[in-house]
C-alpha cells in the first residue's frame, strides 16, 4: 500500500515540474500587467496628465518585457541584451518613483523594476544577481523615500522598505521560475538521452561480442591461408592440412556468431514485462500491468515479448508519456496484447521496428496494429489461442 502511494507522485514528478514551473512563469510575468492598474484604481493620480504618463509607460514596459519574458518557454537559455534590458530596468524604476509620487499605493509599481532586474540577469553569471538586485532595491527605495506623499517619517520609511521588499520578492520569484522551467526541460532531455544511451550501449556490447568472437578466429584464418598459399607448391600435403584447419576455424566462428545472434533475438514476455516495469519506473512513467504471460506457450511469449520491447522502446524515444498500460487477455479465440501510452507519437516517428513486428506476428498466424487515437498511442497484437499441455 505504501509503495503504490509513492509510485504515483514519482511517475508524474517530471510532468508536474514542467506544468507548475510554466504556470509560475506566466503568473510572475503577468504581475507587471496586474499590479500597476490595481494601484491606480486604489488611489488615482491627481489629474489626467499623470494618468496618461503612467498608462503610456506601463504599456511600453509590458510591450518590451512580456515577449522576452515569455520567450523563455521556447528558449530557456536565452540572454536578454543590455541594449533592451538596461532601458527596461530604468523605465521600471522611473515609473515606480512617479507612481509613488502620484498614487497612494504607488509602491506596488515596484514589481516593474523587480521583474526587469530578473529579466536582465536571467542566464547571466550568478555572481551578478545579488549585487544588481541590491543596487536596484537601494536606488528605488531611496527615490521613493524622497518623493513619498507621507507626511510622517515612519510612513515614508515604510513605503521605501515596502518598495524594496516588492522588488526583491518579484526578482527572486521570476529568477526561480526561469530556473525551474530550465531544469524541467533539462530533465526531459536527459530522459530521452538515457533511452538513446541504452540503445548505444547495447550496440557497443554486441560489437564487443562480435570482436571477441571473430577477431582471433579471423586473424588465425588469415595467417593459415597465407601459409597454405606458400606451401601449395612446395608441400601440398601440409598445405591441405592447413586449409582443413582453416575450414574448421571458419565453421567454429560461424557457429559462435549464430549462437550470439540467436541469444540476441531470444526474448520472453515474462522477462520483458519485468524489464519494462523497471525501465519505465526509472523514466518516471507510471506502468499499469494486467497480464499473466506464464499461461501462454513459449512461442507466443517470445512473439509478444518482441512486441512489448519495441513498444516500450518507441515510447521512450519518441513519446512524451506519463502513463503506460499493458494488458494481456483472451478475446474469443484470440490472445491479445495491448500496450498503450498517453504520449502520442508523431506520424513520422513510429520507427521501422513496428513495421517489422507486423511481419513477425503475421508469421505466427496473428495480426498487429499501431495507431494514435484520442491523445493516446496504442499497439495491439493478437495471436490464436493455444492450450498449454500439462
Amino acid at each position: 500500500m505504501k509503495g503504490s502511494r509513492a509510485q504515483e507522485p514519482e511517475s508524474a514528478a517530471l510532468g508536474h515540474l514542467r506544468r507548475h514551473s510554466r504556470d509560475s512563469l506566466y503568473s510572475v510575468a503577468f504581475l507587471a500587467v496586474i499590479f500597476p492598474p490595481v494601484a491606480a484604481l486604489n488611489g488615482g493620480p491627481g489629474g489626467a496628465v499623470e494618468l496618461v504618463v503612467l498608462g503610456v509607460g506601463w504599456a511600453v514596459f509590458n510591450a518590451v518585457f512580456l515577449p522576452g519574458a515569455l520567450s523563455v518557454l521556447r528558449d530557456p537559455w536565452r540572454v536578454r541584451s543590455l541594449r533592451t534590458g538596461v532601458p527596461l530596468l530604468v523605465l521600471g524604476v522611473v515609473l515606480t518613483v512617479l507612481a509613488a509620487l502620484w498614487l497612494s499605493s504607488g509602491v506596488l509599481w515596484a514589481v516593474l523594476p523587480g521583474l526587469a532586474a530578473a529579466e536582465l540577469l536571467a542566464n547571466r553569471p550568478t555572481r551578478l544577481i545579488w549585487p544588481v538586485v541590491v543596487a536596484v532595491v537601494l536606488v528605488t527605495a531611496g527615490l521613493v523615500l524622497l518623493v513619498s506623499q507621507a507626511n510622517a517619517v515612519p510612513e515614508m520609511v515604510r513605503e521605501a522598505v515596502l518598495a524594496g521588499v516588492v522588488i526583491g520578492t518579484t526578482s527572486y520569484m521570476q529568477e526561480t521560475s526561469v530556473r525551474l522551467w530550465r531544469s524541467s526541460l533539462e530533465l526531459d532531455n536527459a530522459r530521452q538521452e538515457a533511452a538513446e544511451l541504452a540503445t548505444t550501449r547495447e550496440r557497443l556490447r554486441l560489437s564487443q561480442d562480435l570482436h571477441d568472437i571473430l577477431g582471433h578466429a579471423l586473424e588465425v584464418v588469415s595467417l593459415k591461408s597465407e601459409l597454405a598459399a606458400r606451401l601449395s607448391t612446395v608441400d601440398p600435403g601440409r598445405a591441405h592440412a592447413e586449409m582443413v584447419e582453416v575450414q574448421e576455424l571458419a565453421r567454429g566462428a560461424l557457429q559462435d556468431v549464430r549462437a550470439l545472434a540467436h541469444a540476441q533475438r531470444t526474448t520472453d514476455l515474462v522477462a520483458e514485462l519485468a524489464g519494462a516495469r523497471k525501465l519505465l519506473a526509472s523514466a518516471e512513467i507510471r506502468c499499469e500491468v494486467d497480464a499473466r504471460p506464464e499461461e501462454l506457450p513459449a512461442a507466443q511469449r517470445e512473439l509478444f515479448g518482441w512486441v512489448l520491447r519495441e513498444a516500450v522502446t518507441n515510447l521512450l524515444r519518441h513519446a512524451d508519456a506519463r502513463r503506460c498500460w499493458i494488458t494481456l487477455g483472451a478475446q474469443g479465440d484470440l490472445v491479445v496484447l495491448t500496450v498503450g501510452n498517453d504520449g502520442v507519437l508523431a506520424a513520422g516517428e513510429w520507427g521501422s521496428g513496428l513495421s517489422g513486428l507486423a511481419e513477425r506476428i503475421a508469421g505466427g498466424g496473428g495480426s498487429f496494429a499501431a495507431a494514435a487515437r484520442d491523445g493516446e498511442f496504442v499497439v495491439t497484437a493478437s495471436l490464436p489461442k493455444v492450450e498449454v499441455a500439462g
